[in-house]
């Protein structure tokens, strides 16, 4: 993909050998009450109920932190405090996020969007928020099927330190990108092993896709989300492709319509 246009570039459908391993949609908000968690994981769980979807409630590590200290760490403040699983779906909720996962394997961007603007729906719909501050997407794949000293040759990058070359060597690489109003997080890493439930080590390709859209018109936000949706996927799909070069690609096997 190296050298061309991102308006350019034909994006496969699938990929035979599938190198996914997570997917999240997350939006962060300003809430109207304290501990907004509680709520909404009620309320979600009886959207689901409606539907005939009877959800496990998973209580997560920061429930056990103190409300006031996760209030004020950033590094806690966004982070879920239950999570409901259902069928190929879970959402994480927390006191000023909720974020919908999909579980492996996974269900393609279409049923994806169906439950992301769903729980959007449910939670934009009562009066626990007050602001949205911004919303996001990401992907995280893992290749391998590389050999380590053959893994940053399988990307479009190249890492020379203090005139060392890192072909051979494990490395961690995150990089911020700006493009218009996104910004891509990028993280890249070699000889990653991921032990549950997949046993597998190999180059991790982590794109987490922003958009900051600070709005407290739900209606309009709402009206918007299947094209707002839609577009940041597109561009999050885009950035995962540009760094692969193109004989990596053709050894995930894909699938183009």
């Amino acid at each position: 993909m190296k050298g061309k246009s991102s308006n350019m570039m034909k994006l496969p459908t699938k990929l035979g050998d599938e190198p996914l391993f997570d997917a999240v949609f997350e939006l962060r908000f300003v809430p109207a009450v304290p501990a907004a968690s509680s709520v909404l994981t009620g309320l979600f769980f009886q959207s689901l109920a409606e539907k005939g979807i009877v959800p496990e409630i998973e209580h997560l590590p920061a429930r056990e932190l103190p409300l006031a200290f996760r209030n004020q760490d950033p590094t806690w403040k966004y982070q879920p405090i239950t999570r409901l699983k259902y069928a190929d779906f879970l959402i994480n909720v927390g006191d000023f996020s909720i974020g919908v996962g999909c579980q492996m394997p996974y269900a393609g961007w279409s049923a994806f969007r169906i439950e992301i603007l769903s729980a959007l729906k449910t939670a934009l719909g009562t009066k626990l928020i007050t602001e949205i501050e911004r919303y996001s997407v990401k992907y995280a794949d893992l290749i391998d099927k590389i050999p380590l000293d053959r893994q940053l040759s399988s990307i479009n990058l190249e890492i020379n330190v203090g005139g060392h070359e890192l072909s051979r060597n494990i490395f961690s690489l995150r990089a911020e990108i700006p493009q218009g109003d996104m910004l891509h997080i990028i993280q890249i890493a070699s000889n990653v092993t991921l032990l549950v439930p997949y046993n597998r080590t190999g180059l991790l390709i982590d794109v987490d896709t922003i958009i900051q859209w600070k709005t407290s018109d739900f209606q309009g936000f709402l009206e918007e989300a299947p094209e707002r949706l839609d577009r940041i996927h597109l561009e999050n799909k885009k950035m995962f492709f540009k760094c692969l070069r193109e004989e990596t690609l053709r050894g995930l096997e894909p699938v183009y319509d």
